[in-house]
């Protein structure tokens, strides 16, 4: 489930309502599959979702199995957390902006380690900043419990946040530029391996190494990826960054 050295490079992005998640988790190259709840699925799909999800947490997997919550104010993350077994080492919290959010995911997974026997602390906690405020308090997300793994960096909702025209096939990198190193510089400061970041859709456009190598230069350590392709080709150009041991 862990890495050896600690370091993910690539975080498949994977919505719980999606068909043949069990093939896709036995054969992807990614260091990390991101088990979606939140945007990527339909509010009428969730009880579904969630009944998918409960299904593949009772399983081993390979890659780290990272389950995207919904939102802190959402009212849905007891719900989410339903969902929640052996197989799942991370939980995501997405619009992470106060680290009051982030120590109750903690509260509530050591509740749930508890119960169904797991070592306490094992399961970790990845703050997704999707907005100004998020970026702003980005030093006190990263440490707000020994549980984080890092934090991430979700694009396309802070250029929304922040006004600018957005696509998930269009996202400005100068735009994106400050919040970034702030990602970097707050998870560094805390002791943490560098950040995740957003991806780019659709799978296949051109330039991806390059748009990973770019991050990759200023302290990311992954990206999320849409595809096996896009994993195996961010595994490669953030493997000149492994070594740098996350503190787990």
């Amino acid at each position: 489930m862990f890495r050896e050295n600690g370091w993910y490079r690539s975080i498949l992005y994977a919505p719980a309502h999606r068909d043949n998640l069990e093939q896709v988790f036995a054969n992807t190259p990614a260091d990390v599959v991101m088990l979606d709840l939140e945007d990527g699925v339909p509010l009428a799909d969730k009880p579904a979702a969630r009944v998918k999800a409960t299904a593949l947490a009772k399983q081993d997997w390979t890659p780290l199995v990272a389950l995207r919550v919904n939102k802190a104010d959402s009212g849905m993350i007891p719900e989410d957390l339903e969902c929640f077994g052996p197989g799942i080492g991370a939980v995501i919290l997405p619009k992470a902006e106060r680290a009051a959010d982030l120590q109750d995911i903690d509260r509530r997974l050591t509740e749930k380690e508890k119960a169904l026997g797991i070592e306490v602390g094992r399961t970790k906690i990845i703050g997704l900043v999707e907005s100004c405020l998020g970026a702003l308090e980005a030093a006190n997300l990263a440490r707000a419990t020994p549980r984080l793994l890092t934090l991430g960096i979700g694009a396309s909702d802070f250029m929304a946040d922040i006004g600018s025209p957005v696509s998930r096939a269009t996202l400005d990198p100068e735009a994106l530029s400050l919040p970034r190193r702030m990602l970097v510089l707050a998870a560094r400061a805390a002791g943490l391996s560098g950040p995740f970041d957003g991806g780019q859709f659709p799978p296949g456009r051109p330039g991806w190494g390059e748009a990973c190598d770019m991050v990759r230069r200023i302290g990311f350590q992954g990206k999320v990826c849409f595809d096996d392709a896009q994993a195996a080709e961010a595994n490669a150009v953030f493997s000149a960054r492994e070594g740098e041991a996350l503190k787990l």
